[in-house]
């Protein structure tokens, strides 16, 4: 009798270098975490952005695509490195916070654009603290 099962998980740490912090990377690499139904993290360093992922190898290969065509507009993917790694078990994907691993200079996007509402609040932010200088 077998026992092995018919789709044996695996994990893999992958990371992403270039233009991917401020442009919304870690919300978008959740989405596609959970439409893949991988469990793992994301992480940002002012190096790459770090991520776990354990699933099954079809939805990893999968998740590798979406990360790399659908990434968000202002996203500047130069590099996406993988290394498998011990199946590690986990029953949700997160968002950890950021890490600084070493002296580098993070590269972030300038904003991109700011919405008409966000210009009104400041607009009115303005207003009221020059009344109160």
């Amino acid at each position: 009798m077998n026992n092995t099962k018919p789709f044996s998980e695996k994990s893999l740490q992958i990371l992403v270098t270039g233009l991917v912090q401020g442009v919304g990377f870690r919300p978008f690499v959740f989405r596609i975490a959970a439409k893949h139904n991988l469990t793992g993290w994301v992480q940002n360093t002012n190096e790459n952005v770090k991520i776990e992922v354990t699933g099954k190898s079809s939805d990893i290969s999968n998740f590798l695509i979406s990360l790399s065509k659908d990434a968000p507009p202002a996203t500047s993917i130069e590099e996406i490195s993988t290394q498998a790694m011990e199946t590690k078990t986990l029953s949700s994907f997160s968002i950890l916070n950021s890490h600084d691993v070493s002296d580098e200079i993070t590269e972030i996007s300038l904003d991109i654009a700011v919405r008409d509402d966000c210009f009104a609040i400041l607009n009115k932010l303005a207003t009221g603290w020059s009344t109160l200088l």
